[in-house]
């Protein structure tokens, strides 16, 4: 974002709305990049009634091949 790497996946809008630049590299082999973010780099994601939503965690822990 804005020249510099990202290692969150994904990104405050008011960041985006301010007119960040995104420049995206592709592979052309699967990755687990932000499959599983340590909870420093969670999204601010809120439950209905505006309590912190659980960290979700999936079944499998996502090994790279």
């Amino acid at each position: 974002m804005n020249g510099a790497s990202h290692d969150s996946p994904w990104i405050d809008f008011d960041k985006l709305s301010s007119g960040a630049r995104l420049e995206f590299t592709l592979s052309d082999k699967p990755s687990c990049w932000g499959s599983n973010p340590p909870a420093a780099l969670l999204p601010p994601s809120f439950a209905p009634d505006g309590t912190q939503t659980p960290r979700l965690k999936p079944e499998k822990e996502c090994a790279l091949n």
